[in-house]
């Protein structure tokens, strides 16, 4: 017997345990900078086009889930990008 909702519902807990902590809560801002989330490439190939934009549906599918919405993971995004220019400010001892 099939049943979907209960195989939907045991596949939305796994991306909650992955991507629940404070490392998933950094990869989806990653992913999300990396697979255009936060803009929209255009470019004249229409198959490149699609291709971009089945990225950032993923992307887009797993914050859904995690009912993360895209201010949230653009603030951490911001956050990580920040503190990674501090490090590279900092001089080597």
């Amino acid at each position: 017997m099939n049943f979907p909702f209960f195989e939907r519902n045991h596949e939305d807990e796994l991306f909650k345990e992955v991507f629940g902590n404070e490392a998933g809560k950094e990869l989806v801002a990653v992913l999300s900078k990396m697979f255009h989330v936060f803009k929209i490439i255009q470019t004249p190939d229409p198959y490149v086009s699609a291709f971009q934009e089945g990225q950032r549906s993923v992307v887009i599918r797993i914050m859904e889930i995690l009912h993360q919405d895209l201010d949230a993971v653009k603030r951490k995004h911001d956050q990580m990008k920040s503190e990674h220019e501090k490090r590279q400010q900092q001089p080597y001892s």
